[in-house]
C-alpha cells in the first residue's frame, strides 16, 4: 500500500572487520594493506554491487518515479579498527531520485540534520509542523557538528549561538531516541507534530 517507507540495514559493514566477505575480490590480493583494510573494502565492496543490483531493480518498477531512495552511515569508520589512512571520520549520505538539482557538499554535518534533510527533501517542509532536531542540508549547511564527546568536528568558528543550539538539539535528539512517549516529550517541549 502506499505511500509506504522501507528501511533496509546492513550490518556486514560493521566494526570489527575481522568477517570475510563471502566472494573476495582482487581486494584481497593487494600487498602491503592490513587484513582489518582488506575485510573493510570487501565488505564495501559487497554492499556497493548490492546497492547497485537494489537501484537497479527498483528502476525497473513503476514505483521508482514516486521512491526517494536515502543512503547514510550509521558513524564513521572507527579509528580503532582501521589503519590511519582508511579513518577520517567521513560519512555518507546520499539522496537519490529526489527531483532536486544534484550536489555534493564536504563541509561537516551531523546526523542530526538527516531527518530534517529527507523531510525537506520529500517536499513536506511546509506541510509537517515538526522537522526534527537538526537543519536541512538543502536550505544552510553547518560546516560543524558536535561528536558524542561533546566535542566540535568541522569549522564553528566563533558560532557559539550555533554550538549552543546544536548542544541543546543533540540533548533533545538523546531524549528523544530513550523516550518512552515520544508525544508527551514534543508536548512538553511545546512542538506541535502529528506524531503519534
Amino acid at each position: 500500500q502506499e505511500p509506504f517507507i522501507a528501511v533496509i540495514t546492513t550490518l556486514s559493514m560493521h566494526d570489527p572487520y575481522i568477517q570475510t566477505s563471502p566472494a573476495k575480490t582482487w581486494i584481497s590480493q593487494v600487498p602491503d594493506i592490513v587484513d582489518t583494510d582488506k575485510n573493510y573494502l570487501e565488505v564495501c565492496a559487497a554492499f556497493d554491487k548490492a546497492l547497485g543490483t537494489f537501484v537497479a531493480r527498483m528502476r525497473q518498477t513503476q514505483k521508482w518515479e514516486n521512491t526517494i531512495v536515502v543512503i547514510v552511515s550509521d558513524h564513521e569508520a572507527r579509528r580503532m579498527c582501521l589503519s590511519p589512512s582508511m579513518s577520517d571520520d567521513r560519512l555518507i549520505f546520499t539522496i537519490l531520485n529526489s527531483g532536486l538539482p544534484g550536489f555534493t557538499n564536504d563541509d561537516t554535518v551531523g546526523q542530526i540534520d538527516v531527518f530534517p534533510t529527507i523531510v525537506d527533501a520529500m517536499g513536506l517542509w511546509d506541510s509537517v509542523t515538526w522537522h526534527g532536531f537538526g537543519k536541512s542540508l538543502l536550505r544552510e549547511i553547518p560546516g560543524f557538528a558536535l561528536r558524542h564527546d561533546g566535542s566540535i568536528a568541522g569549522n564553528a568558528m566563533s558560532d557559539t549561538a550555533g554550538i549552543a543550539k546544536q548542544q541543546r538539539a543533540t540533548e533533545l535528539s538523546y531524549k528523544w531516541i530513550v523516550a518512552d512517549n515520544k508525544r508527551d516529550l514534543l508536548d512538553s517541549l511545546g512542538i506541535d507534530s502529528s506524531i503519534d
